[in-house]
């Protein structure tokens, strides 16, 4: 049977057809395809074939498993990251020791916290690739640091 004929007589589309042959082709042997969008039925299919495998049972209560870590409180976070580079002084420090040193799992979420919340913070500079440093007054860059002098030659 074409795939577009059977699409057209039970009305629905025939991309989700072809998706349910994809699948239910592993699971019932007994569905062989023939051709380009041509399936055949070879044998009979029990019921308990064409309904494919049972719902996973929900837990008793229906949520997940909470965790037995305690959750930080709001702005928690930030303060460690101060607390931090205030220890690092003047040499900073990379946000993957930064990690270490907190206890962070994933550094990236550092990351994110550096780019977005922490950027908000004058204090806190970038001196180098992923490494920072907590300076009481901000560093605002002098035209020698942008783009040093270049002796123009006088005609």
């Amino acid at each position: 049977m074409k795939v577009k004929d059977l699409a057209a007589t039970l009305g629905v589309k025939a991309a989700n057809i072809h998706s349910w042959f994809q699948t239910s082709g592993k699971r019932v042997d007994a569905i062989k395809k023939i051709g380009e969008s041509r399936y055949r039925l070879e044998g009979s299919v029990s019921q308990s074939e064409l309904d494919g495998p049972s719902p996973k049972a929900k837990t008793k209560s229906g949520r997940r498993k909470l965790s037995t870590r305690p959750l930080s409180g709001r702005g928690e976070l930030a303060t460690r990251i101060v607390a931090a580079l205030k220890e690092a002084g003047p040499e900073g420090i990379t946000v993957r020791e930064l990690a270490k040193k907190l206890e962070v799992k994933k550094y990236k979420n550092l990351f994110i916290w550096f780019a977005t919340t922490g950027k908000k913070n004058s204090a806190i500079q970038k001196i180098g690739t992923a490494r920072y440093i907590l300076s009481d007054t901000p560093v605002t860059p002098t035209v020698e640091q942008v783009a040093p002098s270049a002796e123009s030659p006088t005609a």
